[in-house]
């Protein structure tokens, strides 16, 4: 598609505005060419066409072609005696190479990665495969560089962000986006053009003609891209004050509660959001795919609630997901569980006593099991039906050890729950169930507390 276009431009000004322009049309993108690699030319016929993307400094006037040599990196000495030699120290090539096991990959400059990147195995023979992640929580977040095209390689943009500041603000670094390439063609595009370097305020192409041959390299300042925006903004939903219970606007920037607390609240139909993607125990939550991710998450009655603080620490992908079920009006009551109450706000140091039975088995099972339970899949919620009971009370037993023939048999709840672990219960409502699942967490409890912490 590249190597087509330039077949209709006339001029330098016409490839110069082609150049910017591969820039502007993915200028809505979250990623932009850091490599093109577009046609085949030989000796005898054909014309290909080679651009890469370099970080130079704004200060830097663009009065060389290729500022950068093509994939290189690393410390340089300038001659300081020679202004041009800075060029190079001021330039730095956006993709190089590194060798890993016999493979030559692309790989974003390291001398521009930032702390938001994180490298993860190799899983293909092209580029390494790193991500740039800048939310709170510890999430893959999206590749560094795609391919596209079989042979261009795309980046992020918010891979510069830390680096493209305005020219007269006073944030550092001041860099731009620059645009070298190369085009050989045997066919030549321009009427009349002469072998000879062509300078312009904002680039600058060096023109060789010979045997009906022609040759450009060149260097377009591309500018500095708007970056990918920040989703840590003000989002849509209705945030309950601690202080008055009176509605405000969110606040992305609160992120533990300590001025102007507030409460998010979200229908119970957002659990099974939740139960796909995480883990509960007691007034916690944590990431399925990696348990350091962790909030926390009150489960009441009729609503599910998070501190503003935490809501704001998750992912936004999963944030996407819920806002659809927040709710909230002025004055709403029963917004905190005793627990979180006597945790958070009271400073209570035996909060646990206050737990829902869940709670309170989920707060035992996570002193002592909690690696055990991860590994089986545990979660601590309310079952919505039988064989999610069942399920779970063969779970518990296989970490804890405790069977329900440690209960007195006589008992009509105990009869019941080694009915529904034996999977001859016929049918209890969701009430019931409820009920004699608290039953025996309550019990559950009991029996571990005393086995394994008096």
């Amino acid at each position: 598609m590249t190597i087509k276009k330039l077949k209709d431009i006339k001029c330098l000004d016409d490839l110069k505005e082609f150049i910017k322009n591969i820039y502007k049309q993915d200028y809505k993108d979250l990623y932009i060419p850091a490599i093109i690699n577009s046609g085949n030319f030989t000796v005898e016929n054909g014309e290909d066409f080679y651009l890469k993307l370099v970080l130079a400094h704004q200060k830097m006037e663009i009065s060389k072609t290729w500022l950068k040599s093509n994939m290189v990196f690393g410390i340089k000495d300038p001659d300081f005696e020679r202004v041009d030699s800075f060029y190079e120290v001021l330039t730095e090539n956006v993709i190089t190479h590194r060798k890993v096991k016999g493979n030559t990959l692309y790989q974003l400059n390291p001398n521009i990665v930032g702390d938001e990147i994180v490298e993860y195995e190799y899983d293909n023979n092209t580029f390494v495969n790193a991500y740039y992640n800048e939310e709170y929580s510890n999430i893959k977040g999206k590749p560094v560089l795609i391919q596209k095209n079989d042979k261009d390689v795309y980046v992020y943009k918010n891979v510069f962000k830390n680096y493209l500041n305005e020219i007269d603000s006073n944030i550092y670094p001041k860099y731009r986006l620059v645009a070298e390439f190369e085009y050989r063609t045997h066919n030549n595009i321009f009427d009349s053009i002469e072998s000879k370097v062509y300078k312009f305020e904002d680039s600058i192409f060096d023109v060789s003609c010979f045997n009906g041959q022609m040759q450009i390299i060149g260097s377009v300042n591309i500018g500095i891209l708007s970056t990918v925006e920040n989703k840590s903004e003000i989002r849509n939903i209705k945030v309950i004050s601690l202080d008055d219970r009176k509605v405000r606007k969110h606040n992305p920037n609160n992120y533990d509660d300590d001025t102007n607390a507030g409460f998010v609240l979200f229908h119970k139909d957002v659990l099974k959001i939740i139960k796909k993607n995480y883990y509960i125990y007691d007034l916690t939550m944590y990431d399925k795919t990696n348990i350091e991710n962790k909030y926390l998450i009150d489960i009441l009655q009729d609503k599910v609630v998070f501190w503003e603080g935490e809501y704001n620490k998750l992912p936004n992908s999963f944030k996407d997901e819920i806002d659809k079920f927040n709710f909230g009006s002025d004055n709403e009551s029963g917004i905190i569980s005793p627990g979180m109450m006597a945790w958070q706000l009271e400073v209570d140091w035996n909060f646990h006593l206050k737990l829902y039975p869940e709670q309170q088995l989920a707060f035992i099972v996570k002193s002592k099991f909690f690696n055990a339970a991860i590994e089986n899949g545990i979660s601590f919620f309310i079952p919505d039906n039988i064989n999610d009971f069942k399920d779970f009370i063969l779970r518990i037993e296989n970490i804890t050890g405790t069977h329900l023939e440690r209960f007195n048999q006589s008992h009509n709840d105990v009869k019941n729950l080694v009915k529904i672990r034996d999977n001859k219960m016929e049918e209890l409502n969701i009430k019931e169930i409820e009920l004699l699942f608290r039953k025996y967490c309550f019990q559950l409890s009991r029996v571990i507390d005393n086995e394994f912490f008096k």
